[in-house]
């Protein structure tokens, strides 16, 4: 399609002025040099525009185009087309401008204002005589140089979805607008990862993809990488991976690590699990929800009420947002004897009183502390309970047997309610737990103790949480180990781990 101006030129006049028959639209102008004397016949433009390849059509994304008219350095005058007239045969007369040596120019612009970033642009020059009529054609070209996919790396789940969000930039990296309607996407693997016309991702079964979406206004394409993975129930999250970052000494980890970390495990897991609400941890909640992630929300039970009000008071009021599926009230409290059971009921139904019912309210303690406090078993919505054959001082062989026997234990004394463990794993270094312990500490059995927990969980469909995320060298400060993590705390996934996703 063509856009036709005829543009009606007078000479000698100081002032200059627009009048459009079919235009409309706002008109600028500047004085020009007088023309000699008696010189005030006037000369004709025939403006033709061609629009840029491969359609010949003007971007859908157009609400207006901007004709400038230069001499020399100098813009003497320019008007905004309204977009009635856009791909159609219109005309404007100027006039009182001295004939010379002009330059036209035409920017298709996004909004009717003539605002915003060109979407596509061109200029010519054309010499205008006094009573002679001068005909010009402009080309015009996109503006757009780079098509870019955000992300353009992303980790997908089996049955998960991610949108994936495509943008353009001209030469000079301002975002220029684009046309949904004239984006195409496309996988090259659709048994992986399907896409479809609003750039949805979703993962439909195991292996690599990419994912490709063209603008059929200018040719210009883009590619994300999609590794497609088979999921695990849930992860344990603790932000605190940085040297020297410690919760214990107040340490505040910020929103943007908190999101960096969750965009790490993005995809290898549907659910997260956390352990406290304050020192940053309250934001995980929002954070996490937005990514896409189930929520099992943990709030410290402390031996000092104040404390435990605060957690208790955030937790709730994530609740109260949507933020929280499964709300924890303490972990290993009782073991620990940081409250007493009646203190631990009262605060499980002070929660349960405030949160939405679609909230499931919970404890969590090892498997052998919940059977000893039936109480709280039958307070719970759920059981929850923390299952570690090493701290069983199993060796790596025994360990999967005595996992089976301590759930097959505590479904027994659940008195029919659901049961999900809520931690399992095995440190990949230090010391045993006990002097003269058969639970060893390695790379190996960390390895070996994931996929075979793993392959069991899927096979029994049991809700799952392992533990860790990632490494965490505080935790090595209290008597704990640093090195639980799936991912090392600088969040590189460690070797053997990899098979689990892959199977």
């Amino acid at each position: 399609m063509k856009l036709l101006v005829s543009l009606c030129v007078a000479a000698s006049v100081y002032a200059l002025l627009f009048s459009g028959c079919g235009g409309g639209g706002s008109t600028t102008g500047a004085s020009s040099p007088s023309s000699p004397s008696g010189s005030t016949r006037a000369g004709n433009v025939l403006l033709t525009v061609n629009w840029p390849p491969p359609t010949r059509q003007k971007p859908a994304a157009t609400n207006s185009i901007k004709v400038t008219i230069s001499q020399g350095s100098s813009v003497i005058a320019s008007q905004l087309l309204a977009p009635a007239s856009l791909g159609s045969v219109g005309s404007i007369t100027l006039s009182s401008v001295a004939p010379g040596s002009l330059m036209l120019s035409a920017a298709a612009m996004p909004n009717a204002n003539g605002s915003g970033v060109a979407l596509a642009q061109g200029a010519s020059g054309v010499t205008v005589a006094p009573g002679e009529t001068a005909s010009v054609t402009v080309t015009m070209a996109s503006t757009i140089n780079a098509l870019t996919i955000a992300p353009g790396k992303v980790t997908l789940g089996t049955g998960q979805t991610r949108s994936l969000v495509a943008s353009a930039t001209d030469s000079s990296k301002n975002i220029v607008p684009l046309t949904p309607g004239k984006l195409i996407w496309s996988s090259n693997n659709i048994a992986a990862a399907s896409v479809d016309s609003s750039g949805k991702v979703t993962g439909t079964g195991i292996g690599p993809t990419v994912v490709s979406v063209t603008d059929t206004e200018t040719g210009r394409s883009a590619t994300a990488a999609v590794t497609s993975v088979h999921p695990i129930y849930g992860l344990s999250f603790s932000p605190f991976v940085q040297a020297g970052q410690d919760p214990n000494s107040g340490t505040v980890v910020t929103s943007a690590q908190v999101t960096s970390l969750l965009a790490g495990i993005s995809g290898y897991t549907t659910w997260i699990r956390t352990f406290g609400m304050q020192n940053g941890l309250e934001n995980v909640p929002a954070i996490a929800r937005q990514m896409g992630f189930k929520t099992a929300i943990g709030a410290y039970i402390s031996s000092d009420p104040t404390i435990t009000g605060t957690q208790i008071a955030n937790l709730v009021a994530a609740a109260q947002a949507g933020k929280v599926d499964i709300a924890i009230v303490g972990n290993e409290s009782l073991k620990n004897g940081t409250v007493t059971e009646s203190q631990l009921l009262t605060y499980i139904q002070l929660v349960k009183a405030q949160v939405p019912k679609n909230v499931l309210v919970t404890y969590v303690d090892t498997w052998n502390t919940m059977l000893a406090h039936p109480n709280v078993v039958a307070a719970v919505d759920i059981v929850a309970v923390n299952i570690y054959p090493f701290y069983d001082n199993q060796s790596i062989g025994q360990a999967l047997s005595s996992f089976q026997s301590a759930y097959a234990n505590t479904v027994a004394a659940a008195n029919g309610k659901q049961v999900i463990v809520t931690e399992t794993g095995w440190p990949g270094s230090g010391n045993p737990p006990a002097t003269g312990s058969t639970a060893l500490p390695s790379a190996a059995s960390e390895t070996a103790y994931f996929n075979s927990i793993q392959t069991w969980a899927r096979h029994v469909n049991l809700p799952l949480f392992y533990f860790d995320a990632y490494d965490e060298a505080w935790k090595a400060n209290y008597n704990d180990y640093a090195s639980w993590g799936i991912w090392d705390s600088n969040g590189i996934m460690k070797p053997g781990m990899r098979a689990v996703f892959q199977n």
